[in-house]
């Protein structure tokens, strides 16, 4: 079984790797695990802030993906585009956004495909703000912050702000189970 992720990013490639190896025999995957890993272009801004931008990215690397590697006459059994960044709300009528964290993967096997969710996490508003209001990406401004470098390709904001309770990769594997599911769980799904 061919697994096709549009991301070479540590993080979200491990959460594939693992999610994947621990559902092989739900989703039918008798002989070994492959996994093919591309980086793919999102289609939406760097630091994605909103959920329609989370969805969209997801989906778009997804699909891109598929296409590539169809033309090239490489199909995969499943196509797997990962997508992290912010979802903006404003509450209670504040003039103040709450900002939160979230990573969302779009999962197909080329026929069909299905989102799944992280959940989130509250970003502290000195961050948020930061970003918003420089157009920074979260990586630049969690390494400044922490005064360390490449959390993003280790263990995330999402890893700094729950002192490693949950990782970025944690946050992924969620993700992708949730998307996985009507293809481990036809029965309820069909």
């Amino acid at each position: 079984m061919i697994v096709a992720i549009a991301s070479e990013n540590k993080p979200k490639v491990a959460a594939c790797k693992k999610v994947f190896n621990d559902l092989k025999d739900e989703i039918g995957a008798n002989e070994r695990l492959s996994f093919l890993v591309k980086s793919i272009e999102s289609g939406v801004a760097d630091m994605p802030l909103s959920l329609d931008d989370l969805l969209t990215g997801a989906k778009n690397r997804t699909d891109k993906l598929s296409k590539i590697l169809k033309n090239e006459n490489r199909p995969a059994d499943y196509y797997i585009g990962l997508e992290g960044g912010f979802f903006i709300k404003y509450v209670d009528g504040n003039t103040e956004p709450v900002v939160f964290l979230e990573s969302w993967v779009y999962a197909s096997n080329g026929k069909k495909g299905y989102w799944g969710s992280s959940g989130s996490i509250e970003v502290p508003a000195e961050i948020s703000k930061e970003i918003l209001n420089s157009g920074k990406e979260l990586g630049e401004v969690i390494d400044k912050k922490m005064n360390q470098t490449g959390i993003r390709s280790n263990e995330g904001t999402v890893g700094i702000l729950t002192k490693n309770k949950i990782t970025r990769q944690n946050f992924f594997e969620s993700a992708l189970l949730f998307a996985l599911a009507p293809f481990y769980n036809s029965t309820i799904y069909n």
